[in-house]
């Protein structure tokens, strides 16, 4: 198992922060999260194929380190995002990958399977996106993503991710540190 690497990457005219893992000459494999996480959210599973794969695991622009849109409604777009995948797949020299994909991440993969980049992925492995989303789950997400919160301390900030997520099933005390500690950014009066 390896340790992460940090990169930003120039795509598109953006800077996009990317997690690696592994080496570089191992088969290619992209990680890429859904609407509201980071790349960070594959840490432990990125480690444990590293030994396997060369990894790398985007945040998506206006997630995690990468660059915000400059025009939202454009950028902000599974169209967008797979020309941003595109754009890092070259970057790396990656001619074909496998992609596994949460939710939006799983929408990008989709897209790139089933359009002019469909030679570069091999195995597409989607989680937490179907034909359909239940009414109850998009409810939820426009709960969390509609308006960023803010808070005093990080502690309160940790608190409300635990809550927001916990239905995603128990996960161990590392777990939560690490997922505060790649969620959380200071702002001027506070987190």
């Amino acid at each position: 198992m390896s340790l992460p690497r940090f990169r930003f990457v120039p795509v598109l005219g953006h800077e996009i922060h990317v997690s690696e893992w592994g080496d570089r000459r191992n088969p290619g494999l992209v990680m890429w999260h859904g609407l509201a996480r980071t790349g960070r959210d594959f840490d432990e599973l990125a480690a444990a194929l590293s030994e396997r794969y060369f990894v790398i695991c985007p945040d998506t622009i206006g997630r995690g380190m990468s660059s915000w849109a400059r025009e939202p409604e454009a950028e902000y777009s599974v169209r967008f995002m797979a020309e941003l995948a595109v754009g890092l797949l070259d970057h790396y020299a990656l001619s074909r990958v496998d992609w596994i994909g949460t939710s939006m991440g799983g929408l990008i993969g989709m897209r790139l399977a089933s359009g002019a980049a469909a030679g570069r992925i091999g195995r597409l492995i989607l989680n937490d996106i179907g034909p359909e989303v239940p009414q109850g789950a998009i409810d939820r997400i426009l709960a969390y993503v509609g308006v960023l919160p803010e808070f005093d301390t990080v502690r309160a900030g940790g608190a409300w991710l635990r809550t927001t997520y916990a239905p995603f099933g128990a996960a161990p005390e590392g777990f939560w540190e690490r997922m505060i500690a790649t969620s959380l950014r200071r702002r001027g009066m506070g987190v």
